[in-house]
């Protein structure tokens, strides 16, 4: 599953990558995840079958057709030589996020980011004199 930033901040409340890397082991029970920090999109890991049930549009089910651009193992923690490091390394073989999990955590960030965005178009209204 491919998730913008944006997305994974709004859900954590903050940019913070340690807070980040808690507030992901919690809400994803463990599962692995990477950050692409060049294009500001996460990873999830998921079962190749989730494609099939994914109806989120805010996030982006990747099929068995994609490479994306995996950082090694060792690699968790950003490294300006890197684009890529591991959020959520594996554990092994096999473990993979639910793909459940993952819905759920993109809409925590997608409700946070709205009311975010609804917030701060708010203020900027009472600002310029176009509030009530």
């Amino acid at each position: 599953m491919r998730i913008p930033a944006d997305l994974i901040y709004a859900a954590a409340g903050t940019e913070e990558p340690e807070a980040v890397r808690g507030f992901l082991a919690e809400v994803l029970d463990g599962g692995p995840v990477f950050h692409d920090a060049g294009g500001r999109q996460f990873y999830a890991l998921t079962p190749a079958s989730a494609p099939s049930s994914w109806r989120l549009a805010v996030a982006e089910c990747l099929g068995s057709d994609t490479f994306p651009g995996v950082p090694a193992t060792d690699l968790t923690g950003p490294d300006p030589r890197y684009p890529a490091y591991w959020v959520a390394p594996m554990d092994g073989p096999g473990t993979l996020c639910a793909p459940d999990d993952v819905a759920h955590l993109v809409l925590i960030g997608h409700k946070a980011a709205m009311k975010n965005a609804a917030s701060h178009t708010s203020r900027t209204s009472i600002r310029h004199g176009s509030g009530a």
